[in-house]
């Protein structure tokens, strides 16, 4: 091992192991990075990490001042390196909060995706998270509540909008110097902070009271638009499938579902008392893998500045069958599928206890607030839990389906081009341009038929200064096999090239280069043909084929990836101009 032990400090930080290759294959926090590191080389090991070790030819660290900053930049680095050992999400998109900007005077509701700890750390509010149904929901809010969604400057503006004429906005704009007027906005602000705080019953005790006052100073006008809130809010809560009113705290529950190697997550996200979405997540099972719940728990809620729960739900039960078969065989398996199809804890009872408070007491370091993580107890928590593994159980279905579809084409796709091997690793180029103007190019990847999103590559055309396709993918083919080299990265069993036979030969020209034999075709747009090097003439091939399909699927997804980088630097040198001359 190249790092000496010598050299490893016993301040908190984090480690990344890597292989022969210098690939980070596991990255890890440790209170003390000296006394973590030797554990990994001591004489008893458990047979997962002896696994890991073997692997292991170098180990760099990162210092830090603090445990909590070593437990941020570890799910960072994880999220940004995935690596092998650890637990890789497939799903960590942004997800839409609510944004009550209570920092302005007539704060306005508004839906945010990227939320940073400097967002969260200022005067306004957020709420969430929640699925891509909450801009219907915001319809809801503000048809209900009318508070403002426009970006204009309250104070200098004296005239309504769009939004003010069709009645859902109180209009601030035009109505602030009103009598009474910033109390009544103040009120629907604090309507609304009840509904999405889950207080619904207190919230529409409070309306009633309004009902009441405003009817018996025979304001009959603002008593009916109250009782048209609690109808609208009693009609929202009607026609939700899952829901319980009286439960205020804002809670996800979280299933595992184990099959052979392969975990599936579902998250099912409630925010007052309403189910609002869901999302879910697959990882693979390795040998080093420990406890993979507390690790998925970390990485979901610290790897972005999420909002997090008030509860955490996650169902550590095992059944009498496997506590039975647990107790016969004397050990402790690495997971087991109970009936109800719920994950076994891979560690005693107390062991995962002790996990789970430290998990909480990091909660509380990083979020300053008290996040509890339990078990379901009362029926509608369990229902809630039976939905979430529902949800599991049928995203590892369509995923099983998706695979052996894939196998199928991918085995297609080898005995038609007579490959030496399945080609489990695709890539795909293409270039984009108007008239030589902004040459790009891009490649894709997909391993065992799906995107690889993590391996796609963009490049900035450097050498050709003019329409030409041909010597654009000569570039870019030379280029990303180059880097590829040099990193020692797997290569791909067949190269795909969106183009005709001259781009074909243009890209076949950069792997004789750089002495590399790849398997590769080209495929024509016009009439979906294939051109082959050993071929003088194309070949067409029924797109109905499981293999043909996947092909053109392929060409498809790296020809949108070049166009789209293509619109953003066409798009970035026009605003950029366009400001210059202002």
């Amino acid at each position: 091992m190249k790092t000496s032990p010598k050299n490893i400090p016993k301040s908190p930080g984090i480690y990344l192991m890597k292989d022969d290759r210098q690939n980070i294959i596991y990255i890890g926090k440790a209170k003390n990075l000296k006394k973590r590191i030797n554990q990994y080389f001591a004489s008893k090991k458990s047979i997962k990490t002896k696994h890991l070790v073997k692997k292991i030819k170098d180990i760099d660290f990162i210092a830090t001042k603090t445990e909590t900053e070593a437990l941020l930049l570890e799910n960072q680095m994880i999220k940004k390196h995935q690596p092998k050992y650890n637990i890789n999400l497939k799903d960590d998109k942004d997800y839409p909060y609510f944004c009550l900007t209570t920092s302005e005077k007539y704060p306005k509701l508004i839906i945010e995706r990227r939320i940073t700890a400097k967002k969260i750390n200022n005067k306004n509010l957020y709420f969430g998270p929640y699925s891509s149904s909450v801009y219907n929901f915001s319809g809801f809010l503000r048809n209900v509540f009318k508070i403002r969604q426009c970006n204009y400057n309250i104070e200098k503006r004296n005239h309504s909008c769009i939004y003010a004429d069709i009645k859902r906005c109180l209009a601030p704009c035009i109505n602030k110097n009103k009598n009474n007027f910033e109390d009544e906005y103040k009120n629907a602000v604090n309507n609304v902070k009840l509904f999405l705080n889950g207080n619904t019953t207190k919230l529409l005790n409070e309306l009633e009271k309004q009902m009441i006052k405003h009817s018996s100073n025979l304001d009959y006008e603002k008593a009916l638009a109250i009782k048209k809130q609690i109808q609208q809010i009693n009609d929202f809560f009607s026609n939700q499938s899952v829901i319980d009113i009286n439960f205020k705290k804002n809670a996800d529950y979280i299933a595992f579902l184990t099959e052979e190697n392969k975990v599936q997550v579902n998250v099912l996200f409630v925010r007052g008392g309403i189910l609002i979405g869901k999302k879910d997540f697959s990882f693979e099972l390795n040998n080093s893998s420990t406890d993979f719940k507390c690790d998925f728990l970390k990485q979901f809620y610290f790897s972005q500045d999420k909002i997090i729960p008030d509860i955490v739900f996650v169902d550590l039960k095992q059944s009498k069958q496997n506590l039975l078969k647990m107790k016969n065989t004397g050990k402790n398996p690495v997971h087991l599928n109970s009936q109800s199809g719920i994950f076994l804890p891979s560690i005693n009872d107390e062991k995962q206890d002790k996990h789970l408070l430290t998990i909480e007491k990091e909660f509380f370091k990083i979020f300053k607030k008290k996040i509890k993580i339990q078990i379901p107890k009362i029926k509608m928590q369990k229902q809630l839990m039976e939905i979430a593994m529902k949800n599991a159980k049928l995203n590892a279905q369509i995923q099983q389906m998706q695979l052996s579809k894939n196998k199928n084409a991918l085995e297609q796709i080898r005995q038609l081009l007579n490959l030496e091997k399945i080609p489990n690793i695709i890539h795909c180029f293409d270039v984009s341009t108007i008239q030589g103007i902004f040459n790009v190019g891009a490649s894709v990847c997909f391993v065992d038929g799906n995107p690889s999103k993590n391996n796609y590559r963009k490049f900035n055309i450097k050498s050709i200064k003019t329409q030409n396709d041909c010597a654009m993918i000569e570039e870019i083919v030379f280029r990303r096999y180059k880097s590829a080299l040099f990193k020692k990265e797997e290569l791909p069993n067949l190269m795909i090239i969106d183009g005709g036979k001259a781009q074909l030969n243009s890209a076949k020209k950069s792997l004789i280069k750089l002495k590399l034999n790849i398997p590769i075709i080209a495929l024509a747009k016009k009439n979906e043909e294939i051109y082959m090097l050993s071929k003088p003439d194309p070949i067409k091939i029924d797109k109905n084929t499981s293999a043909m399909r996947l092909i053109i699927r392929i060409r498809n997804e790296v020809h949108r990836f070049a166009i789209n980088f293509h619109r953003r630097k066409r798009d970035g040198f026009f605003i950029t101009t366009k400001h210059k001359k202002t």
